[in-house]
């Protein structure tokens, strides 16, 4: 959060406060256990997660497996650190509204990024987002009242 003073004088002060949330409404979640092998692993919110078919298991989502070997789950919430040699539960967002700006990757990947789905096709990670009923915002949500 960070607050910006408009107007202080010596008997009142005013200020804007402005929060920046990953979560905007609606949202649906998944649990899904993240391991650590062979070195410390930090997953921060708005992680772009997947899952490894073969093994079932959570990963940061890399463009360089873009085959159907891994494919997009969720987006993590919220950070959390795994030691290695041991397994976290870790929670994922996968429906609702969310920040697209607040969005992240473990590599360079982009949301234009292709990667790969079931039956081996290709579609960008923005789309395979909104197919599991993520609603990517471009702007924050104002439609609370604030400061008052």
């Amino acid at each position: 959060m960070t607050q910006t003073t408009k107007v202080q004088t010596s008997n009142q002060i005013t200020v804007d406060n402005e929060t920046v949330a990953l979560l905007l409404g609606n949202n649906l979640f998944i649990d899904g256990d993240v391991a650590a092998s062979g070195a410390d692993v930090e997953i921060l919110e708005g992680l772009v997660m997947s899952r490894i078919r073969a093994t079932g298991k959570i990963v940061p989502f890399t463009a360089a497996i873009v085959t159907s070997a891994q494919y997009i789950i969720g987006v993590a919430v919220p950070t959390i650190s795994v030691i290695d040699g041991t397994t976290v539960s870790v929670r994922l967002v996968n429906g609702g509204r969310i920040a697209k700006s607040l969005i992240n990757f473990a590599d360079t990947s982009t949301l234009a990024t292709s990667a790969g789905v079931t039956g081996g096709t290709l579609k960008r990670v923005d789309d395979i987002l909104e197919s599991l009923g993520l609603d990517l915002l471009d702007g924050e949500e104002l439609t609370e009242v604030d400061n008052s």
